[in-house]
């Protein structure tokens, strides 16, 4: 048995598949969310809001000498810093990042398929990190899955 999650799709992928997707159809079939320029301030906030949020996670991971990718083993349990609001700020800053690009695009197309990138990540990616984190740190991670939400 390796010691990792059996992740089989690296998680960025999902949600830059799902924004190419919601692009796609945005191109052939334009939808606008609103005819408004604070979509703009909006998307620019959350981008920019997304890009701090894992600074601030990856921060916290090699401050604690543990993998920022999954494809690696997870040698310490963070529960400091950010992840004290959310096990998955990470994940958490991908979606703001969809959501950010789909509201400066003005897509709702983009919108949707965010949304969809989101429940991807909850099966495909988290799920498999949480049944490795529970087997490899026990009650500790189960604990720590009963104080701290999954997303905020």
């Amino acid at each position: 048995m390796s010691d990792r999650a059996k992740v089989k799709i690296l998680p960025p992928i999902i949600p830059m598949t799902a924004l190419a997707v919601g692009g796609g159809i945005h191109f052939l079939a334009p939808i606008e969310i609103l005819n408004s320029n604070a979509l703009q301030i909006v998307g620019i906030s959350f981008v920019f809001i997304s890009i701090l949020i894992v600074a601030i996670a990856a921060k916290e991971l090699s401050n604690a000498k543990t993998a920022f990718d999954v494809r690696k083993p997870s040698t310490s349990l963070v529960t400091s810093g950010i992840f004290r609001f959310s096990r998955n700020p990470t994940y958490l800053s991908m979606m703001l990042l969809c959501f950010g690009i789909a509201l400066m695009a003005n897509s709702a197309s983009m919108l949707l398929t965010s949304i969809f990138a989101g429940s991807g990540l909850c099966l495909l990616v988290i799920r498999h990190e949480e049944t490795y984190l529970e087997n490899k740190f026990g009650e500790q991670y189960k604990s720590y899955q009963r104080a701290v939400r999954m997303w905020i």
